[in-house]
């Protein structure tokens, strides 16, 4: 919205840039009511409501003007009334991007506003309605002719944990979530700040086709790590933007882990084992390994706690080797034990762990 100094001065202009309203009434009773609205900015009808002035502002695709040099002005098509120069005005008027259309009468309006290129052909183009009953203003985005027509504002929540049954993004996961990484049927990921989704209106998507979507959302931390999905549906409407709010699901789940060190059938603590360290590893059910070159512990630290897994069946893998070289401790290799991960179901201190036998090798 211009200033009020701004607008004085857009009205003040008015005879010049401003709309020149065709009806009943004739071209000097039409004068006199401009005069009359630079000065008390509405009419009052005989119904009682009031008559005022329409102020359009517009982006393009959230540009500004200067940012899309290719439109060199935008048409404003009101049905029923006549606007000067057929509506068509600068893209910036008085480096603003908008212009005050005076004296409309009390009631409701549609509109079409066009951002032309300096061929005239169309570039972007909105339309919807606005009531008059006093002043009012119109805000529009136009989307690009021939792209998507809509967009969505995207907002999210995460599930209860130990921190807070409505955990804000500092809450969420093990040290927080940081970004939101949103994929619409197939298409390239758009990445959001986790607090975008907290903040109305919410995470603003690219342009899409209107109708019905699908959409899938991660909860990643700084180091993109995905503790949270969503995946489902988004229904856009076409030159209208849409809002939708998400809860995500867990995306990890969590496993309790602990060894025996087994040598001729004797059960050995670490220190009689002269062992230190063991290697904890996962296989997928694609083979594919969890940790590259296992995830080092502490013997004596068992049982240790895994829960950021992702939901799956996975084989428990081993290792371990005596300090002076010899002998090595493995898990089973040829029937590995197994232990399956459920997304949201986490364990602690407390939890059962699954025990696994590393025998000499």
């Amino acid at each position: 919205m211009p200033s009020k100094q701004h607008r004085q001065k857009l009205v003040e202009g008015s005879k010049r840039t401003q709309i020149l309203k065709a009806g009943t009434m004739n071209y000097k009773i039409l004068l006199g009511l401009i005069a009359v609205s630079a000065v008390s900015g509405c009419v009052i009808t005989d119904q009682g409501r009031f008559g005022g002035d329409v102020t359009f502002s517009w982006t393009f695709a959230g540009q500004q003007c200067a940012a899309v040099p290719q439109v060199s002005s935008v048409r404003i098509i009101i049905p029923g009334e006549v606007l000067q120069n057929n509506g068509v005005f600068p893209c910036l008027v008085s480096n603003y991007p908008g212009i005050i259309l005076q004296n409309f009468a009390p009631g409701d309006y549609t509109y079409t506003i066009q951002g032309l290129a300096y061929a005239g052909d169309i570039l972007y183009q909105a339309g919807g309605s606005f009531t008059v009953d006093g002043n009012v203003s119109v805000q529009v985005d136009l989307p690009p002719v021939g792209a998507g027509t809509s967009y969505a504002y995207l907002m999210w929540t995460f599930p209860p944990n130990g921190v807070s049954q409505t955990p804000n993004c500092a809450q969420a996961g093990q040290a927080g979530i940081a970004y939101v990484d949103i994929r619409i049927d197939q298409g390239a990921v758009q990445r959001a700040n986790c607090s975008d989704g907290f903040t109305q209106p919410g995470f603003r998507t690219s342009y899409l086709p209107a109708g019905l979507h699908q959409i899938e959302l991660l909860g990643l931390d700084v180091n993109n790590f995905p503790y949270y999905r969503y995946a489902g549906t988004l229904q856009t409407n076409s030159a209208s933007p849409v809002s939708a709010s998400y809860g995500f699901n867990w995306n990890v789940g969590g496993a309790s882990i602990a060894w025996q060190l087994i040598n001729g059938g004797f059960i050995l603590s670490c220190s009689q084992a002269n062992v230190d360290r063991v290697f904890v590893n996962f296989r997928n059910a694609s083979g594919q390994l969890v940790y590259p070159s296992g995830d080092p512990q502490w013997c004596g630290g068992a049982p240790i706690l895994y829960n950021a897994l992702f939901p799956g069946t996975y084989q428990i893998i081993l290792s371990a080797t005596a300090m002076g070289g010899t002998p090595t401790y493995r898990s089973d290799p040829v029937n590995p034990p197994t232990v399956t991960i459920v997304a949201g179901a986490f364990v602690d201190a407390s939890s059962t762990p699954v025990t696994v036998a590393m025998n000499a090798q």
